[in-house]
């Protein structure tokens, strides 16, 4: 591929994941479509697909598709009495409209589950915050965990307190395990926190109950990755031509195969998704043939494989079975073996300039990093797996301990499947 033309690429692979993930939070797509069900007032459940989105578009709207129908119905939280997926539930619940405030209009939502049991833990998103509920402290009634901000003035310097009522909320509903209630100040007021503090009650509750985890934070996928690069470039030292040690090199078409795994950090089918894994590079060949002429020509010939691993966040657009995705990141690297390594001269005349072999790299560097950006199609299917095609752009530090160093800038064509997400 023409040099400009590959650096040109890389470019603009590089910028469109780069301000892609960037955008406005205003502009995120949601997610796609998952297994799922509805319960409807009557107590029925009815099976299907689910398409979750964001917390606080879940909290508002479900948007379900009965197996047995071909178009989706959007249900408000009056409608049902909750749905979910294998890995998400919400129930409809009415809780006020402003946390913290006595009188005030309220409003359904669907609560996000975050843990059942003698207590139950809910979450809702709302006006980009995050508020918590408690049931079966006070039967027939949420109890909102709080924490208030106050501002106060000392020394003439404003300093924001921050109150954690919640804690005092926590305490007396632990007063049946005195253990629990002792340790309610080590839990911040975050989700993961509050889960644990209430799994722990709930264990000492009623530790013949199993209490429900909704796993929905925090998962993680595996998967197969194979490709095929597009481009391949190797620039050497200073890379003005002045010699074999001091140019640019295209590369040969070489494969990449390996294992993925796919993190997704909030609830399963957020647009957000980190992939990494560990891909295996083989042969990668430069190769420059010179013309012999009597003052001689330098051969070149460089074969050598890597293994990667790779660090990339991606955010996928669009809530279909078929969205694009743009990610950007960045990838360690081993160099796992050099088969070949060197620079031969040769002439037309051994008896004047006979032919000599000495290190292309001068030495090689076994670790190295890079940075990169892509863009490309997933394919959600049925059954919750995932196909992904996509072009990787990604300029990383070379192999050679000579001054100047060496640069790769290679662009690749990858297959994914990820078979557990």
């Amino acid at each position: 591929m023409n040099k400009k033309l590959l650096s040109l690429l890389v470019s603009s692979l590089s910028l469109y994941g780069t301000t892609t993930l960037l955008a406005p939070a205003s502009a995120q797509a949601q997610s796609g479509p998952q297994k799922g069900y509805v319960v409807l007032p009557a107590g029925d459940t009815l099976r299907g697909t689910v398409v979750l989105g964001r917390a606080s578009r879940n909290a508002l709207t479900c948007e379900f598709q009965a197996a047995d129908q071909f178009a989706a119905t959007q249900y408000q939280p009056t409608e049902l009495r909750g749905y979910g997926t294998d890995m998400l539930t919400y129930e409809s619940q009415t809780v006020p409209r402003i946390a913290d405030s006595v009188g005030v209009a309220t409003m359904p939502v669907f609560l996000e589950t975050i843990t059942r049991g003698p207590l139950t833990l809910y979450a809702l998103s709302s006006d980009g915050k995050e508020r918590y509920f408690l049931g079966g402290y006070r039967p027939g009634k949420l109890v909102e965990l709080l924490q208030r901000q106050k501002q106060i003035q000392q020394n003439g310097r404003n300093y924001l307190v921050k109150q954690p009522l919640y804690q005092d909320t926590l305490a007396r509903a632990f007063q049946s395990c005195p253990d629990q209630a002792k340790r309610v100040t080590q839990y911040s007021f975050q989700a993961q926190q509050l889960e644990k503090a209430v799994r722990s009650y709930n264990t000492c509750a009623a530790p013949e109950l199993v209490a429900k985890q909704s796993a929905h934070r925090g998962n993680f996928g595996f998967g197969v990755l194979v490709g095929r690069s597009v481009s391949d470039m190797l620039a050497m030292g200073r890379n003005d031509g002045s010699d074999a040690q001091n140019r640019s090199y295209d590369g040969d078409s070489y494969f990449t195969v390996g294992l993925s795994i796919a993190f997704t950090p909030g609830y399963k089918g957020a647009p957000f998704t980190v992939h990494s894994g560990v891909l295996y590079e083989r042969n990668r060949s430069f190769e420059e043939k010179a013309v012999p002429a009597l003052m001689g020509g330098e051969n070149v010939k460089l074969k050598l494989s890597y293994v990667v691993i790779p660090a990339m966040l991606r955010y996928s657009i669009g809530h279909g079975r078929l969205r694009p995705y743009a990610e950007a990141g960045g990838s360690a690297r081993l160099l796992a073996g050099v088969s070949e390594d060197e620079v031969y001269f040769t002439s037309s005349d051994d008896k004047v300039y006979p032919q000599f072999t000495y290190s292309l790299l001068g030495g090689q560097k076994t670790f190295a990093f890079g940075l990169g950006a892509g863009a490309g199609l997933e394919l959600r299917l049925p059954n919750g797996q995932q196909l992904s095609l996509g072009l990787r752009a990604e300029k990383t530090s070379g192999p050679s301990l000579l001054y100047g160093g060496s640069t790769f800038t290679n662009v690749n064509a990858l297959l994914g499947y990820t078979f557990s997400k």
